[in-house]
């Protein structure tokens, strides 16, 4: 098995396996014996998913923990991140109603906001749709679906909040709809989806994009036409024809930026990050007062970048490794001596990160084939326990 490992034919085998019997889950070597026969030109699979037997895969995605699952695989198999991320993907479609999607190739877009009060909200899109959840000290609460967007091509979400409700953008085939979020007794309910930026003059809002509330009556939409051709559009409370405006090129002539986010760092200060498809970050600062937003500069970082996630001004970058690094945005704009922090060692990639800030604390969301939120742990100092939240 070469190259980005397969996951639907080892899962078919493995869930015909445990429909005629499912006590192969608890008898490793009777489950080789059986995967074998299913299996018999792909001993590496047989190999690895015995070992997640062997180590109680199973047991631990019943209880709903696969976070705890790949720990398992990496910390006594001694597996590669990557392998042991296979093995919960194919263990978790042999044994539930749901595909998920084969490591590395993206298990939708995750984005992070917090309310007043300190409660996180986690959203997450993926092909089934747009769904979201709470978490505060208590841990946190299952998914609830708050849009089914239309199938065209358009994946990304956008969250930000507006007083005591948050706001999800989302681009679509006729533009940009969004709507508004309330949270009451852990209960979240989403309103009436309304078309914000409509699409016009031949140019659509498509991902990636991000939204930035100025105020209860104005809000804007960082949005991509093709990657490399950025826009900015407004909406507000009331009926209005604020036009679009072009925003500095992202990169290199052909780079195409894969993730955006911004993130609020005074009432007058904001930064926008981009994620490219070069491996790289770039960095501009939004200039609230003036309504100015500057040219990009571009983050020097050792190894291939997937993802970005703003939170005030600092800006997170993951990389393909499966680390997360954090550099000052302000010291990376002003061009003057910077230094990047790591904030989680190498480990299962994220391939969607989001931030938010809670106070003094710093929180990430990764998401993957499970989503995972977790503190930022101040340096010296081991990360805190993490929430699993799943896949919606």
């Amino acid at each position: 098995m070469g190259g980005v490992l397969s996951v639907d034919e080892p899962g078919r085998a493995l869930r015909r396996l445990l429909h005629t019997d499912p006590a192969f889950a608890a008898e490793p070597r009777r489950l080789s014996r059986g995967l074998l026969d299913l299996l018999p030109h792909d001993d590496r699979a047989v190999r690895l998913l015995t070992v997640g037997a062997e180590l109680g895969v199973p047991n631990l995605l019943a209880r709903g923990e696969p976070h705890a699952a790949r720990r398992v695989l990496s910390e006594q198999a001694g597996l590669r991140p990557d392998i042991a991320d296979w093995v919960v993907a194919v263990w978790r479609m042999a044994t539930t109603d749901e595909v998920p999607p084969a490591p590395g190739s993206g298990g939708g877009v995750v984005r992070l906001a917090a309310w007043r009060n300190g409660v996180l909200m986690v959203v997450s899109r993926n092909a089934r749709g747009i769904f979201a959840a709470t978490v505060d000290s208590s841990g946190p609460t299952p998914w609830e679906k708050l849009a089914t967007p239309s199938i065209d091509g358009n994946s990304d979400v956008a969250v930000t909040m507006n007083g005591e409700q948050a706001v999800v953008v989302w681009p679509g085939a006729q533009g940009a709809q969004a709507a508004e979020v309330r949270r009451r007794d852990d209960v979240l309910t989403a309103g009436t989806p309304r078309l914000v930026v409509e699409a016009r003059d031949g140019v659509a809002p498509r991902g990636p994009i991000t939204a930035l509330t100025i105020d209860d009556s104005l809000h804007h939409l960082v949005w991509s036409v093709d990657g490399h051709r950025l826009r900015r559009s407004t909406w507000r409370a009331w009926p209005a024809d604020d036009p679009d405006d072009d925003l500095p090129t992202c990169g290199a002539p052909g780079e195409k930026a894969t993730r955006l986010d911004v993130g609020r760092a005074s009432d007058d200060l904001a930064w926008l990050a981009a994620a490219t498809d070069r491996g790289r970050i770039l960095v501009t600062r939004w200039d609230l007062a003036r309504d100015d937003i500057a040219s990009w500069v571009s983050v020097a970082l050792p190894g291939k970048v997937v993802t970005v996630a703003v939170a005030g001004s600092r800006v997170f970058a993951g990389m393909v490794t499966g680390e997360v690094v954090a550099v000052r945005a302000d010291a990376v704009f002003a061009r003057r001596g910077w230094a990047a922090v790591t904030v989680r060692g190498p480990g299962t990639r994220a391939d969607s990160l989001a931030a938010a800030i809670v106070g003094d604390e710093t929180w990430l969301a990764t998401g993957g084939v499970d989503t995972v939120l977790t503190q930022v742990a101040p340096a010296g100092q081991p990360p805190g326990r993490p929430w699993s939240l799943g896949t919606p």
